[in-house]
């Protein structure tokens, strides 16, 4: 896991660096002090504006969450700086968060389609408001999985960007859990139906151990449509994402690189 200044609040003045290297000194200064105000404000305070550079629009982050750690993943150590060539039209974000992942993506491909999904009431929300102002970014609160169908978010008290999902017939959860809500869920096959795309350029997948029942053997259905895949396996919280995700795959030729947690997958080989 990257740094994060929330997580470790003393060391703020030794952990600029990474700001300093990716936006310049005096604007990395700058984007620091905000985090450190973020990550230092009471948790339960209302979400916080942060400018970045090269983006149009402040971002909003909750304090006491795990917001600035997606924002140091994503943002400064390269979680998604991958090459994409040709560039991305269709993506789709499932695991949205917050938005910051969607956000970035479509700085870096402004031409791009994105679909954001994300199952957690809370942030789902600050998903929509962050945004708004990008009519090429459609949140859809919905879980990806197999099918089309609905699931049970897990409450295990964990951060806001570790929430997991089950069946309702799972009678043994991975997880204790303190209490379960009813969520959508949709299937990649009704995702590319849903927006009539003729394909998905970028499947970026960060599902908390989902993956296993995305890559099924069902997936051939729908990795003929899949250019390249960016996925966070999770065999820490269930053991056989990743050999899921490579049994689905088959022997479908693809070229396999790493992006920070994520694992790179290009179809297009």
């Amino acid at each position: 896991m990257p740094f994060s200044v929330s997580a470790l609040k003393p060391q703020f003045l030794h952990e600029t660096y990474w700001y300093r290297a990716h936006f310049g000194h005096v604007a990395g200064t700058r984007v620091w002090r905000r985090m450190a105000a973020v990550a230092n404000a009471p948790p339960g305070s209302p979400p916080m504006s942060v400018t970045v550079p090269g983006l149009a629009h402040p971002l909003l982050l909750r304090p006491g969450t795990s917001d600035v750690a997606v924002f140091e993943q994503v943002f400064l150590h390269g979680a998604l700086d991958f090459p994409l060539s040709p560039a991305p039209t269709y993506i789709v974000d499932a695991g949205a968060n917050i938005g910051l992942a969607s956000i970035y993506l479509l700085a870096k491909y402004p031409t791009a389609q994105i679909v954001a999904l994300e199952i957690e009431e809370s942030n789902f929300e600050l998903l929509r408001r962050n945004t708004r102002h990008y009519p090429n970014v459609t949140p859809i609160q919905a879980a990806l999985w197999s099918h089309r169908t609905e699931l049970e978010l897990v409450d295990s008290d964990a951060d806001k960007w570790a929430f997991q999902v089950r069946a309702p017939e799972d009678a043994t959860p991975s997880l204790p859990t303190t209490r379960t809500t009813r969520v959508p869920a949709l299937g990649v096959t009704d995702v590319l139906a849903r927006t009539q795309w003729p394909r998905i350029d970028l499947l970026k997948v960060d599902i908390e151990g989902a993956e296993c029942e995305v890559f099924t053997p069902a997936a051939s259905d729908w990795l003929g449509h899949v250019r390249v895949i960016a996925v966070e396996l999770h065999d820490r919280l269930r053991p056989g994402c990743e050999a899921a995700v490579l049994d689905a795959l088959g022997t479908r030729p693809f070229r396999r690189s790493q992006a920070d947690d994520y694992t790179v997958l290009d179809l297009s080989a």
